[in-house]
């Protein structure tokens, strides 16, 4: 799982989603037209990659704020106890869970949005 993320990392710092066509395209977009809660997530790991974080917020403001602050938590539990272990499982309350679904789809409606401010959350 290490070895698929580093993969998966080095690959995005190597190649920038906004110039690489063998990047998947997002379906949901291509169908509809609409931006989806995780349209720009690519090319904002790859910009948080370069140490450009603001453009990255403005790739996808919601895949940077949940990076924020799901990696440091991820972290944490991997290395509490003393040492490195792979988790199998995260889990939260289910109070959690809602709030992360309700703001992933308050965001999903605002993003989509063409009236200022709202149109500023578009990739």
């Amino acid at each position: 799982m290490v070895l698929g993320i580093a993969i998966a990392l080095v690959t995005l710092f190597l190649f920038n989603p906004a110039e690489s066509a063998w990047y998947p395209h997002c379906i949901f977009h291509e169908a509809t037209g609409w931006h989806c809660p995780g349209c720009g997530t690519l090319r904002a790991g790859y910009l948080l990659l370069h140490g450009e974080f603001v453009a990255a917020l403005s790739s996808n403001l919601l895949a940077v704020i949940f990076l924020g602050i799901y990696a440091p938590m991820y972290l944490y539990r991997g290395f509490k106890g003393g040492g490195w272990r792979v988790l199998d499982t995260f889990t939260v309350s289910s109070w959690v869970g809602w709030t992360v679904v309700v703001i992933v789809l308050a965001f999903w409606i605002l993003c989509n949005l063409s009236v200022t401010p709202f149109n500023w959350l578009a990739p």
